[in-house]
């Protein structure tokens, strides 16, 4: 096995169990596509491919199991492999759930003998709303105020026990297939959710967060266009990050890379990490054959982005640069990249030791390109030792 293969899957076991929840991160998506890919291959791209490495199922929040049919599984992760978007791009910020026991009885509105409550009716065309009030009920007398609040804080089980103990009234069958849709969603128990998606009749009016999961169940099934146009759906009633992403991820699945692109940096815009969305924005526009756009994504990254956090702007950038065999600007980028990632690195043989070592050998072949033999060779000295540093430091963690 390749050497840097080993030293690969040392580093990723240690970085899961130390970070389990940063490795979604630009960074560790760089250094897996880094060391597994050849180097002459464009590196930003190759982190959109990288499905498994960048995603894990990028490892974030797994206290998920999914249930899913394996050959269908396969080929969902195939589209998107060949696609350069990772299923964390569908499904990043609103999968997971939290497990807990019971529902508390103060959090619960108030139902007489008939089912009916002190409070009254939400009107449909307010369900959209993300903050539905507390105590608010459904037209079918369903606790949705209460049952938006425990999927806002993705506790399902809650949710199934208060639809459990809320008495059931005629017409109400719809709307309850609808919540136990959004938990299987919830769950990433994806086809399941979809096969129940399918038969509820008024998903279109659906509170966001749910139209959000029915959004996120039909891409997690390669169904992107019913994905698409339930996210259009949830945008224009309010503007969540989550939603662009999983809209990111369709467009990016079936070819619309400039697209997704732009619902990236809305991402960003919104409160997302704007060095890792700008980020994968510019690689998308550089993947689609649009330099220059990337090049302006970058700019417009650069202004709002730390200079302490822009390790994968410069890179990114340095790959736009290479794209054109302008080797010596890719060079200062890369350069650039190796001081940022010198300086915020958090320990020896950890995830910015590998980005090091694949900066490293990126610059080298800029270097063997300008001709300037000697400093690649000292790139790929340095390149050597920090691989073997990284191994010693692991083994000896074992």
């Amino acid at each position: 096995m390749n050497r840097g293969i080993q030293i690969f899957q040392l580093a990723l076991a240690r970085s899961r169990a130390r970070r389990k929840c940063m490795i979604g991160s630009v960074y560790f998506s760089i250094l897996a596509l880094a060391i597994v890919t050849d180097y002459s291959v464009n590196l930003t791209a190759s982190v959109l491919n990288s499905a498994e490495a960048a995603d894990g199922v990028k490892a974030i929040r797994q206290s998920d199991t999914r249930q899913s049919d394996k050959g269908q599984t396969d080929k969902r992760q195939t589209d998107i492999r060949k696609s350069g978007t990772t299923q964390s791009d569908i499904r990043k910020s609103i999968s997971g759930v939290e497990k807990s026991s019971s529902v508390k009885e103060t959090d619960r509105p108030k139902l007489d003998a008939s089912g009916n409550s002190d409070h009254p009716a939400v009107e449909t065309k307010n369900l959209w709303k993300l903050s539905v009030p507390r105590k608010a009920i459904s037209p079918n007398k369903l606790p949705v105020g209460q049952l938006v609040f425990f999927l806002r804080k993705r506790k399902v089980e809650e949710i199934r026990q208060l639809l459990k103990e809320t008495p059931v009234h005629q017409g109400d069958g719809d709307e309850r297939l609808m919540w136990e849709a959004t938990c299987l969603s919830t769950k990433n128990r994806i086809e399941q959710a979809v096969i129940l998606f399918d038969k509820v009749k008024n998903i279109d009016s659906a509170p966001v967060l749910v139209i959000a999961k029915a959004a996120q169940a039909y891409a997690g099934d390669a169904q992107y266009d019913k994905a698409v146009r339930l996210c259009n759906i949830a945008l224009a009633k309010y503007e969540m990050s989550d939603v662009y992403q999983i809209r990111a991820g369709c467009y990016g699945a079936t070819g619309r890379l400039s697209e997704a692109a732009a619902d990236f940096e809305k991402v960003a815009l919104l409160g997302g990490s704007p060095s890792r969305y700008y980020s994968r924005a510019a690689s998308l526009l550089l993947k689609a054959g649009k330099t220059k756009d990337a090049f302006r994504m970058i700019d417009r990254g650069m202004k709002v982005v730390p200079p302490q956090t822009a390790a994968a702007l410069f890179m990114v950038r340095a790959d736009c640069y290479k794209s054109l065999s302008r080797w010596q600007d890719a060079v200062n980028c890369i350069s650039e990249a190796i001081k940022l990632t010198r300086a915020h690195k958090a320990s020896p043989g950890g995830e910015d030791e590998v980005i090091l070592s694949t900066c490293f050998k990126e610059r080298a072949y800029c270097y063997q390109k300008l001709g300037q033999t000697n400093l690649a060779k000292n790139d790929l000295k340095t390149l050597e030792e920090s691989s073997k540093g990284i191994a010693d430091e692991i083994i000896g963690d074992r």
